[in-house]
Order: structure tokens, then C-alpha cells, then sequence
């Protein structure tokens, strides 16, 4: 896995599913099985094909979120 801070980007050697319980919810959210978003970061969203979300992260690249995610994202944002 590779955090992405700032111009750092170091390389860790756990998974995710292990990574995200130590999360704070309020700030961070799953976007799909490969990427979790710091919301602090999220400059926009807007909808993509199938019913996912595009998620503009500031300093970053775009993220498309899973349907699945999505509709949890909505709920949890009110997006």
C-alpha cells in the first residue's frame, strides 16, 4: 500500500482491510478496494458512469468511487 503526503509517498506493507480500523471514520471514508479518501483533502465531487462518483482531491488526482461506496458516501455526506 502507498500513502500519498504531499510530495512523500511511502510505501507500506499492510493491507488496507488491516489499515482501515485504526481510521477516524469522521475523516476518512473507503472510496473502493483500493483507495480510502482523507475527506479534509475532497475539493468536488461529481457523478461518473454507472452510478459512481468522481471525486476531485485537492493536490491529488481525481478517484472514482464504487457504486456500492457511492450510495454510502451520499448517506454519509449528504451528498
Amino acid at each position: 500500500m502507498q500513502l500519498f503526503w504531499g510530495e512523500i509517498c511511502p510505501l507500506l506493507c499492510r493491507s488496507l482491510v488491516s489499515l482501515e480500523p485504526h481510521l477516524d471514520a469522521r475523516r476518512f471514508f473507503r472510496a473502493n478496494r483500493q483507495q480510502v479518501l482523507n475527506l479534509d483533502f475532497v475539493e468536488g465531487v461529481s457523478l461518473a458512469a454507472g452510478g459512481r462518483l468522481r471525486v476531485r482531491l485537492r493536490g491529488g488526482p481525481d478517484v472514482v468511487m464504487s457504486r456500492r461506496q457511492a450510495r454510502m458516501f451520499r448517506t454519509v455526506t449528504s451528498v
